[in-house]
Order: C-alpha cells, then sequence, then structure tokens
C-alpha cells in the first residue's frame, strides 16, 4: 500500500496567517501542521507517500521533508495547479499508484490517540473503501455519514445544512486500486468543485464502502480553521507536557517502526540546531531506543 498526502489549498479560512504561507507549515505547537498527517502514515506502517501540493509550496516542502530516506521513508512530490476538490489527488497520483491500493489523507487532520499505530494497520489490505467517522457538534461543515440499524452506511453528505447524522467524515480514506480511475470520472458539483463524497458513493452503490467510528479517546481535530489550530496546538502542549511524550515525530516514529536504527537517530540529531524539539525528542526518546535494542516494535 501506497500513501497519497494532498496538501495544497489556500488555507482561505486562516487569512490572513495563510496570505503568504502554505497552512500545512503552520505550527501545531512544536511541529509544523504536515508532519501530523505524516505521522499518521508512518503510524500505519506505509512508506511509500506522494505529497501533493500548490507549485509555490513545492521547493519548501521538499527542504523541510527531503525524499524521506532520513526516516526510512520514501517521499515523492507531484504539483496541483489549482485546488478543484479533494478527489482531484487521485486523479493526479493516478500514475504514482499504478493500481495500489492507497492510504488517501488530508494534510490538515490531527489524529492523536492511544492505538499506537496497530488500528490503521489491520486496514492495509481493506478491500474497497474503509472511512471514518467522529461525533461533532455541527456537522454542516463535514462530509456526514447516516449509518443504518447494523452500522452500515445508507447515506452520504456533502457539508448538509441540516442533517439527522452527526458522524462527520474525517479525512482519512483506504481505497482499493479503482480509486483514481472513480475520481476521474466525476463530474462537478453545484459548488463547483469534485467532491469527496460522490467517490465514496461510487462504492456505497456496489456495497464496497466501509465505515465506522474512530476509538474511544481519539482525539481528531480540523486544523484547517484559527479556532481549530489554536485548540490543536493548546491540546498538543498540554499532552506532551504532562505525559512526558512526544507526538507525532517522524524522527521518533521511524525508531520505533525500526526503519532506522539508533545510530540513525543519533546522527539526525546531532544535525538538528538546539531548539525545543530537539530538547524534548532527547527526553522522551529512551523508551524507544529501548525497544529497538530489545527488538520490541509496536
Amino acid at each position: 500500500m501506497k500513501a497519497v498526502l494532498l496538501a495544497g489549498g489556500k488555507g482561505t479560512r486562516l487569512w490572513p496567517i495563510t496570505q503568504g504561507l502554505n497552512k500545512h507549515f503552520l505550527p501545531i505547537y512544536d511541529k509544523p501542521m504536515i508532519y501530523y498527517s505524516l505521522s499518521t502514515i508512518m503510524l500505519a506502517g506505509i512508506r511509500d507517500v506522494l505529497l501533493i501540493c500548490d507549485p509555490e509550496s513545492l521547493d519548501q516542502y521538499r527542504a523541510l521533508l527531503k525524499n524521506g530516506t532520513q526516516w526510512g521513508m520514501k517521499i515523492d512530490y507531484k504539483v496541483q495547479l489549482e485546488p478543484d476538490g479533494i478527489p482531484s489527488g487521485l486523479v493526479l497520483a493516478r500514475e504514482y499508484l499504478r493500481g495500489s491500493k492507497v492510504l488517501f489523507i488530508l494534510g490538515d487532520n490531527l489524529l492523536v490517540g492511544n492505538f499506537a499505530g496497530r488500528y490503521f494497520r489491520t486496514f492495509t489490505e481493506q478491500s474497497g473503501a474503509m472511512i471514518f467517522t467522529k461525533t461533532v457538534n455541527d456537522p454542516s461543515g463535514f462530509g456526514v455519514v447516516t449509518y443504518g440499524k447494523n452500522q452500515e452506511v445508507v447515506a452520504i453528505e456533502e457539508k448538509p445544512k441540516s442533517s439527522i447524522s452527526n458522524h462527520a467524515i474525517t479525512g482519512i480514506y483506504f481505497l482499493d486500486e479503482t480509486a483514481s480511475d472513480r475520481a476521474g470520472s466525476l463530474q462537478k458539483s453545484a459548488r463547483g468543485e469534485y467532491e469527496m463524497v460522490d467517490v465514496l458513493n461510487s462504492y456505497r452503490r456496489e456495497s464496497k464502502l466501509s465505515a465506522t467510528s474512530l476509538p474511544i479517546g481519539t482525539v481528531w481535530l480540523d486544523t484547517g480553521s484559527v479556532s481549530g489550530l489554536s485548540e490543536a496546538s493548546e491540546y498538543v502542549q498540554i499532552i506532551q507536557n504532562r505525559q512526558s511524550i512526544i507526538i507525532s515525530s517522524p524522527e521518533a516514529i521511524a525508531l520505533r517502526n525500526s526503519w532506522i536504527s539508533i545510530d540513525q537517530f543519533d546522527a539526525l540529531l546531532e544535525r538538528m540546531p538546539n531548539s525545543h524539539y530537539k530538547s524534548f525528542l532527547v527526553a522522551t526518546s529512551t523508551t524507544d531506543r529501548q525497544d529497538q535494542s530489545s527488538g520490541h516494535n509496536d
């Protein structure tokens, strides 16, 4: 399985902060936003990633993430000239995927929970499509799933003005080899965009769509709004400082996954300038070092 990370978009909800900067570089406490969605991919055990971005941000992404080898990964890049809907990312990724299953994820999703990667790894061989929902107070800003009596998906709506359901679709999709073709066959909606719910409904009509609520204790935050950005930073700060753990660190996850050795991890630390991130990474890496030394890998 490969991953496609969609990190384009204008970030208009965050204007004027994003007037001259792609929103995925904005800080969520001590890390850029893009680290959090990339970490979800890593926790799922996926090493091959295509990052899709706007032309103006391509060099910045390459400077930040490089080609991924420093974390035992392979990161490629593709430019999206105009943001005209989430499914466009799947169309742009068609050649890259070449019939591979895909974890398709949006770059402004922050997902933290106790499952530590074990949960998402169970879906990497999923047939059809698998989506994840979380209950929200106001579903009008999200794609929304209505479940039936047996937890089957009976309806999906995009940003409904009113809905009997409050199960919002998170920006994490496990999709089979037909995803790019399905996305490529869509027509634009009345909003003038290609809609992800139309891709999902094509699976639903063929009884190939599954959905489940994220596990209890999982925190999902949409960081594309000003309030979401602030709440996410506060949450990460509180959890890291109170529990003495580091959330969504590619270096720590790469070590935990045994994608890099302890020596390679130390070499990464040596190349980092002195910073809060480096200090916290050093302070919280003891368990990961011990786990790799003993051959344990979560």
